[in-house]
């Protein structure tokens, strides 16, 4: 990992809390930014680079699309981060069309990353899967309708999911994503998750 600079990450963080004011992301509706600092702190955990982790702060405000906030992004971090922070960007929860088709195009996208838009890609995806877990223990399955796709698509994009990143991610970051896309599963079809131990990585049989 290259050497942090507080500035820049403070600058980073800045930015994002500005331009995701008054933003929420599903499916707890917690408040946008709680989203972009814990996908940061994941990219970092794995290995990512400061430039990640600042792409990772502003990657949702970048995300909806506003060209004002896109004009401030730039401005703060810089093009390159910027550019990192796009290419990893998903659709948009609310963007109009069949949640299906679009959900297809952005496995297309995640299949063609590599690098380090690859890796912020995975964590906030990691961190979304452990959303909706704790999402769907406290409220069941009218959590999913904050996020689209009902029950048999949202197992359905789990699995491509995983598929997604076989091989291609560092290897606990792997394991955790596999981990809660096999909860999220679970859940969805009334599986018994008492049985999950964390310290193993896996469900006992």
């Amino acid at each position: 990992m290259d050497n942090l600079d507080p500035e820049q990450l403070g600058r980073a963080t800045a930015v994002a809390a500005r331009a995701l004011a008054g933003s929420f992301h599903p499916p707890e509706d917690s408040p946008a930014i709680a989203h972009a600092l814990a996908t940061a702190a994941l990219v970092l955990e794995h290995g990512g680079s400061s430039g990640a982790a600042m792409a990772a702060l502003v990657r949702s405000a970048l995300a909806a699309g506003d060209p004002a906030a896109a004009e401030l992004v730039v401005a703060e971090v810089g093009a390159e981060v910027a550019d990192l922070a796009q290419a990893s960007a998903p659709p948009r929860y609310d963007d109009p069309g069949p949640w299906r088709e679009r959900t297809e195009a952005w496995l297309e996208r995640l299949r063609a990353l590599s690098g380090e838009a690859l890796l912020l890609a995975a964590c906030a995806e990691r961190h979304d899967l452990g959303t909706l877990v704790g999402e769907l223990h406290a409220r069941g399955l009218v959590a999913l309708g904050r996020i689209g796709g009902d029950e048999r698509e949202r197992a359905w994009y789990c699995d491509e999911l995983v598929r997604c990143f076989s091989g291609r991610l560092p290897m606990r970051l792997q394991l955790e994503l596999d981990d809660l896309a096999r909860q999220v599963k679970l859940l969805i079809q009334g599986g018994d998750t008492q049985r999950y131990d964390a310290r193993k990585l896996r469900f006992e049989d």
